[in-house]
C-alpha cells in the first residue's frame, strides 16, 4: 500500500515545499504591509479572519497548505524537455553516466536513420510519410516513459524516485536563493555566502539525481527490458510489410487458381 502511495507523495511533495517557501518570503518581504489581527470595519480581511476563526486553526493550516500547493504548482519547473534530457546528463561527473549517454545516443542515432531510410523507401505520398516521421521523432522520451511503467514498475520506480528528488532540489533552489539574498541585506552577509553555497549543492545534487535517472531509463532500452519506440516502429513496418507480402502472396494464388478454374473449364467446353 505504501508502495502505491509513494508516487503520489513524490508528486505532492515538491509544489508544497515549493509554495511554501514563496509564502514564508513573501510574509517576510511584506509583513509590515500584512495586518497581524482583525482589522475593524466589515472588509474582504476583516471577513477572512472571521472565516478562520469560525473554521479553526486545522481548517485554516488546511487552507493555507492548499494556496500553498497551488502556487508551487504554477511555479514549479518539469525538466523532463528535449533540451534537459540532452545537456543535464552531460554535468554529470559520473564516468558510466557518461558512457551510457553516449551508447544511447549512438543506439537512437542508428535507429533513426535507418528507420527514415526504411520510410524513404515505402510507397505513398510523401506528406503521408513525412508526417509519420514526425509523430515518431516527437515526444519518444514520454513514449519511453510510459512503455517502462508498463514493462517494468519496479524499474519504473527507480528512474520516478530519482527524478523526484531532482526535480525537488532544483525547484527549490530560487526561493532558498531569494532567502539567502535577503537574509544577506538584512542580517549578515555571510548568510548570502552560506546560502549560495548551499543552493550550489543542491544544484549539483538536483543536476546528478537527474542524469542518474535518466541512466536508468536508457540502460532499460540499452538492455533490452523496454523497447525504445523507434524500435517498435521498426518492428511495425516489418509486421506491415510481412502482411502485405502474405496479402500479395494470399492474392496470387487465388488468381492463379482461378486461372488453372477457367483453363480447365475452357478444355471441358471443347
Amino acid at each position: 500500500m505504501l508502495a502505491s502511495l509513494l508516487p503520489g507523495l513524490r508528486d505532492v511533495r515538491t509544489p508544497i515545499a515549493v509554495g511554501y517557501l514563496w509564502l514564508v518570503l513573501c510574509w517576510i518581504w511584506f509583513s509590515d504591509e500584512l495586518p497581524a489581527a482583525r482589522p475593524s470595519g466589515d472588509g474582504l480581511v476583516a471577513r477572512v479572519f472571521e472565516l478562520s476563526a469560525l473554521v479553526g486553526s486545522a481548517a485554516t493550516i488546511g487552507a493555507i497548505s492548499f494556496v500553498a500547493y497551488l502556487l508551487g504548482a504554477l511555479l514549479t519547473l518539469s525538466f523532463e524537455g528535449a533540451v534537459a534530457q540532452r545537456v543535464m546528463p552531460s554535468f554529470a561527473v559520473s564516468r558510466g553516466v557518461r558512457i551510457t549517454g553516449y551508447q544511447y545516443r549512438e543506439l537512437v542515432d542508428r535507429l533513426e536513420s535507418e528507420l527514415e531510410e526504411r520510410l524513404g523507401s515505402l510507397d505513398g505520398p510523401i506528406a503521408r510519410r513525412y508526417g509519420l516521421q514526425r509523430g515518431l521523432s516527437a515526444g519518444t522520451e514520454d513514449d519511453l516513459r510510459a512503455r517502462l511503467l508498463v514493462a517494468n514498475q519496479e524499474l519504473y520506480g527507480e528512474y520516478d524516485r530519482l527524478a523526484a528528488e531532482s526535480t525537488f532540489r532544483l525547484n527549490v533552489c530560487p526561493a532558498l536563493l531569494a532567502g539567502a539574498i535577503t537574509a544577506g541585506i538584512e542580517l549578515w552577509w555571510g548568510w548570502l555566502a552560506i546560502g549560495v553555497a548551499g543552493v550550489a549543492l543542491l544544484v549539483a545534487q538536483g543536476v546528478n539525481r537527474y542524469a542518474l535517472s535518466m541512466t536508468v531509463l536508457r540502460r532499460a532500452v540499452l538492455n533490452g527490458a523496454v523497447e525504445h519506440p523507434y524500435q517498435a516502429a521498426m518492428r511495425s513496418l516489418e509486421e506491415q510489410e510481412m502482411a502485405d507480402q502474405t496479402r500479395a502472396l494470399e492474392q496470387e494464388r487465388i488468381a492463379a487458381e482461378r486461372r488453372e478454374r477457367e483453363r480447365k473449364g475452357g478444355r471441358i467446353i471443347n
